[in-house]
C-alpha cells in the first residue's frame, strides 16, 4: 500500500501495484499519480537478461584453462608415439577434461583438438597393446630364418672340412704341446669360401699373437648373430667337454671321425651360445650333464645344427641341460630321435 496525499490536501491510501499508478481522490475527485512501485523499480534497473549473463558467462581465466588443456592434449597425443603410455594417459585426460569445457571455449577449434588428442592417445595406447607384440613376432620369426640359413651354411662347410681332411674340425687348433691356438671357426674358413682370409693367419700361432690378433676385426658376417650385432663376437659355438663332439679327437687339428657316430644325425654339432665369444678364439660352450646351458632361445625354441649337416629348431622343453644331454652326448644317439 501507498500513500498519496491529493492537491486538496486530503490523504488516502493507494494499491502498491505496476498496473495501477494513478488514483483518483475520494473528496475532489482529482487524479493522483502514484510513484513508481519499488518493484517495478527493480525490474527496470535490473533486467532479468543481465542478471543471468552476469552470473554464467565465463571468466578469461577460465576460457584460456579449457583452452590450454586441449592444446595440452593434441600436442601429447601427438607425440605419443615416442613413449604411448608415458604420454599416452596425459593426452587421454586433458583430452577429456577439455571436452567436458568445451562450452567455455570460444571457437570450435579447441573441441577439435581435445578430440583428435583422445584419438591419438587411444590409437598410441593400443599400438604398444596389440600391434607392437606381433611386430616382435615377425621380426623374431625373421631373424630366426636368417640365423637358420647361416647355420645351413656353416653345417655344410663343417662336412666339407670333414670330406677332405677325414675328420670333423676340432673345436680348438691344438700346438704339438696341447697348447690351444685358434677356433674351429678359423678352420673351415677355406669352406666357406674365405680362402684369402684363411691364408693371412699364422696356424702356429695363438689367437691373440702380434699376426694373428688383428685379423680378429676381421670377421665373416656369417659369423654375426642378427639383430644384435656383438662386433668381433659370435654366438656360433659347439659344446665341448668329457662325452661330447669334441670330448675325443685325432690328432691336435682334427676332431672327431663322423664313422663313429652311428647316428650322428641326432648328435648336435654346434648352437647359438647365450654369451657371446672372439671369433678366432678357441673357446666354446663347456658343459656336463648337470651344468645350465645358456642358449641363445627364441620364444619358440632354440637353433642348433647336427652333425649331419641339418639345422633344427628344439622346443623350450629342451632347455633344461638333462633334456638335452642326450642330444650332446654321441654316446646315447642311438636311443635318441630329433624333435618335431
Amino acid at each position: 500500500m501507498s500513500n498519496l496525499t491529493c492537491p486538496c490536501g486530503a490523504t488516502f491510501s493507494s494499491v502498491d501495484q505496476a498496473t495501477k499508478v494513478e488514483t483518483r481522490c475520494p473528496k475532489c475527485g482529482a487524479v493522483v499519480a502514484s510513484k513508481t512501485p519499488p518493484s517495478l523499480e527493480f525490474a527496470i534497473q535490473a533486467s532479468p537478461t543481465i542478471s543471468i549473463r552476469n552470473r554464467h558467462s565465463p571468466s578469461a581465466k577460465d576460457v584460456r584453462r579449457a583452452t590450454d588443456g586441449a592444446v595440452a592434449s593434441f600436442v601429447l597425443g601427438f607425440f605419443a608415439f615416442c613413449a604411448p603410455f608415458l604420454l599416452g594417459i596425459p593426452a587421454l585426460f586433458l583430452g577429456i577434461w577439455a571436452l567436458g569445457k568445451r562450452k567455455l571455449m570460444p571457437r570450435s577449434w579447441g573441441s577439435y583438438l581435445a578430440t583428435t588428442g583422445v584419438v591419438l592417445s587411444v590409437i598410441n595406447m593400443l599400438g604398444v597393446g596389440l600391434f607392437v607384440p606381433a611386430f616382435t613376432k615377425v621380426n623374431e620369426a625373421r631373424l630366426r630364418t636368417i640365423t637358420l640359413h647361416k647355420f645351413d651354411r656353416i653345417g655344410s662347410a663343417v662336412l666339407a672340412h670333414y670330406d677332405h681332411h677325414k675328420g670333423l674340425p676340432p673345436a680348438k687348433i691344438l700346438n704339438d704341446e696341447g697348447t690351444p691356438l685358434l677356433s674351429w671357426r678359423v678352420a673351415i674358413l677355406p669352406d666357406l669360401g674365405e680362402q684369402s682370409l684363411f691364408a693371412r693367419f699364422h696356424m702356429d700361432e695363438p689367437w691373440d699373437s702380434p699376426n694373428n690378433l688383428p685379423l680378429l676385426d676381421q670377421m665373416p658376417e656369417i659369423y654375426q648373430p642378427d639383430g644384435e650385432p656383438c662386433g668381433n663376437q659370435t654366438r656360433v659355438q659347439m659344446f665341448t667337454g668329457r662325452h661330447t663332439v669334441n670330448g675325443s679327437r685325432q690328432t691336435p687339428t682334427l676332431g672327431m671321425d663322423l664313422k663313429a657316430l652311428g647316428g650322428g644325425h641326432v648328435t648336435i654339432m654346434f648352437v647359438e651360445a647365450g654369451t657371446p665369444v672372439p671369433w678366432t678364439k678357441p673357446e666354446d660352450i663347456v658343459t656336463g650333464t648337470g651344468d645350465l646351458i645358456h642358449l641363445r632361445t627364441y620364444s619358440n625354441g632354440f637353433l642348433a645344427t647336427m652333425c649331419d649337416g641339418r639345422t633344427c629348431l628344439f622346443p623350450p622343453s629342451h632347455f633344461n641341460a638333462p633334456t638335452l644331454w642326450p642330444y650332446i652326448d654321441p654316446r646315447q644317439i642311438v636311443f635318441m630321435t630329433l624333435p618335431d
